[in-house]
């Protein structure tokens, strides 16, 4: 959807197509508006003056956007009880990515939508059962996001899921992750990830009394 400019006349239509709401699918045509308009003003060989400032920001949020969507794949986001970790510490030695993103195999890329479900339902109850329904710093599980569609901003698409593996919703709009950072003074983050590659054990309760 980042690739054209959707007609109104065909907007009507759309969201019944991909089974989203009207809204959703302005908010995906606002979207692709907003970055070809600023992919054209890169384009200019000169800027003006007075937006030099907004000018290589929004010079960094493209190259930052399409750096993205040359490395997105699917996946599942894992929605938590917190949005912000605690402790913080945690999250940026491990990485926010390890501990809510549950990556998928090409096998569930690639089937029709009927089999990539019960790929998906299997994937999250073996998940939510390994983790002992919690993810680190982050509390308890509450469902889980197939995110598919790249959108533009900070946000992408994704088919919402149950804690059980069942569908539980049409296409919605899903903020990307932040990512946490450490280190022993401002601006280091020597220390982040530093943990990231290191098995996590899951401590029930009533063990090792």
């Amino acid at each position: 959807m980042l690739t054209g400019v959707l007609a109104p006349q065909l907007a009507d239509h759309l969201a019944g197509a991909i089974e989203a709401s009207d809204a959703l699918v302005r908010s995906v045509n606002d979207a692709t508006m907003r970055q070809k308009r600023d992919e054209s003003r890169l384009d200019r060989i000169l800027w003006k003056l007075q937006d030099a400032i907004s000018g290589r920001k929004r010079r960094l949020r493209v190259e930052s956007e399409r750096a993205y969507l040359a490395s997105f794949r699917p996946h599942l986001q894992v929605q938590t009880e917190r949005v912000v970790p605690s402790p913080i510490f945690v999250a940026a030695m491990l990485t926010v990515a390890r501990l809510r993103i549950v990556g998928l195999t090409d096998e569930t890329l690639t089937v029709n939508d009927e089999a990539r479900d019960c790929i998906i339902k299997t994937i999250i109850i073996d998940h939510r059962r390994e983790n002992g329904g919690r993810v680190p710093a982050f509390g308890g599980i509450m469902g889980y996001v197939l995110v598919s569609v790249v959108e533009y901003g900070g946000f992408d698409f994704g088919l919402p899921f149950s804690v059980t593996g069942d569908r539980v919703g049409a296409m919605q709009k899903v903020e990307r992750l932040g990512a946490a950072t450490l280190g022993t003074r401002r601006g280091d983050t020597r220390l982040t990830g530093l943990l990231k590659n290191s098995p996590i054990r899951v401590i029930r309760a009533g063990e090792n009394r």
